[in-house]
């Protein structure tokens, strides 16, 4: 069950777009009063097969586990020096690639597990592409389209940006597509 925090500091979420080599994060808040919701920042996690310090891991276990490994290292230092309310996630889209599907199923137990050694009690929300999309008001047509998101919520009044969305890559937008999706419908 999601607690508000105190009126002296604000719901801060942190807005995952999964990836097995990308990783979109949006870190966003809103004081409860206000009628806008805050992009803090946004980013993408870029993981490598050729890591220097992940070598060992990549060597014993595969490229993937390595870039999981980065990825759970980035979210973990996120996690503790952030706080955040809520962690939110895109859930994995089973289309015609199952592999896709698989590989996406695999990284959201990574970031669950991650989650679990921070804070054993916090939920990892998820919500679907598909809704997300819906909610921002993309037609069905344009549903593929990813520069339709950044369009969408560039045209959003309820979004204040402290960072630029024209810098933002297709994961970074995504994941703030999901931290938005989180302020209207959830809480």
């Amino acid at each position: 069950m999601l607690v508000l925090p105190p009126n002296s500091r604000p719901l801060t979420i942190l807005a995952i777009d999964p990836g097995t080599t990308t990783m979109g994060v949006a870190v966003m808040t809103w004081d409860t009063i206000s009628p806008f919701f805050v992009v803090d920042y946004a980013f993408t996690i870029t993981c490598s097969d050729r890591h220097p310090a992940y070598r060992a891991i990549t060597d014993t276990h595969g490229s993937r586990t390595a870039r999981f490994q980065q990825q759970t290292d980035v979210l973990s230092g996120m996690l503790f020096d952030l706080n955040p309310n809520v962690v939110i996630a895109e859930s994995p889209y089973m289309g015609r690639f199952a592999s896709a599907f698989g590989a996406l199923t695999e990284c959201m137990m990574n970031i669950r597990t991650t989650l679990m050694d921070y804070d054993p009690t916090m939920l990892l929300d998820q919500i679907d592409p598909t809704s997300i999309k819906a909610m921002l008001g993309v037609p069905r047509k344009k549903m593929k389209d990813k520069e339709e998101v950044r369009k969408r919520l560039r045209q959003r009044q309820d979004l204040y940006w402290k960072t630029d969305i024209d810098t933002l890559d297709e994961h970074a937008v995504d994941a703030v597509g999901v931290g938005l999706y989180y302020f209207v419908n959830i809480v």
